[in-house]
C-alpha cells in the first residue's frame, strides 16, 4: 500500500506528528510539506492523509487549497484527515470541521485532532501578540495527543486493510 500524507506546518509540530505517522503507517509512505514542495502523482497513492494546524480558526490556506484543487480524486481515495489545535472538545470538532470540505470528511476512514502545541519560542511578534491576548498565556503550550495519533494510524491501516479484502 503506498500511503502519502500532505501536511502543512507554521512551528514544527505538524511535522513532528507526521514523522510519527509514518513511523506507524510503514510501508511505502511518503510526506509531503506544502510550504516547500508540491504534490505530484497523486494518482499513484491508496492512502492519502491530509493535515495541518489550526492558526486563528483556520488550517493553512495552501491545505484548503489542496482540498479544494483535488478533491475528485481525493473522493476516489482511502482517505485520513487530521488537524493539530489547542482546543478540545466541541471546539476542536468545529475547527476540523471548518478545517475540511464536507465531502472529504464524509469519504475520510479517520479523522480527528491531534492535540496540539503552542510554541512561542517559535513566534514572530504578532503571534505572540495574539496568543498572549486570546489563549491568555505567555508559555509555550506542548498537547500532542500521542495516543490519538496511535489511534488514529491504526484505524487508517485496519480500515484500508478491511477495504482490500473486500
Amino acid at each position: 500500500m503506498k500511503t502519502l500524507i500532505v501536511y502543512a506546518t507554521r512551528h514544527g509540530s505538524t511535522e513532528k506528528v507526521t514523522s510519527r505517522l509514518m513511523e506507524l503507517i510503514k510501508g511505502d509512505v511518503t510526506s509531503v510539506n506544502l510550504e516547500k514542495q508540491k504534490v505530484t502523482g497523486l494518482e499513484n497513492y491508496d492512502l492519502i492523509i491530509i493535515g495541518g494546524s489550526i492558526h486563528e480558526g483556520s488550517i493553512q490556506s495552501s491545505i484548503h487549497k489542496f482540498c479544494i484543487q483535488h478533491e475528485r480524486l481525493l473522493l476516489e481515495k482511502n482517505l485520513g484527515l487530521f488537524i493539530l489545535c489547542i482546543e478540545t472538545g466541541i471546539k476542536a470538532l468545529t475547527q476540523i470541521e471548518n478545517a475540511f470540505p464536507e465531502p472529504l470528511r464524509a469519504k475520510s476512514l479517520a479523522m480527528d485532532t491531534l492535540g496540539g502545541e503552542l510554541l512561542i519560542e517559535r513566534m514572530n511578534f504578532i503571534e505572540k501578540f495574539l496568543v498572549k491576548k486570546i489563549m491568555k498565556t505567555k508559555e509555550s503550550v506542548y498537547r500532542l495527543d500521542n495516543q490519538a495519533i496511535e489511534v488514529f494510524a491504526q484505524t487508517l491501516l485496519s480500515k484500508t486493510t478491511q477495504l482490500a479484502v473486500q
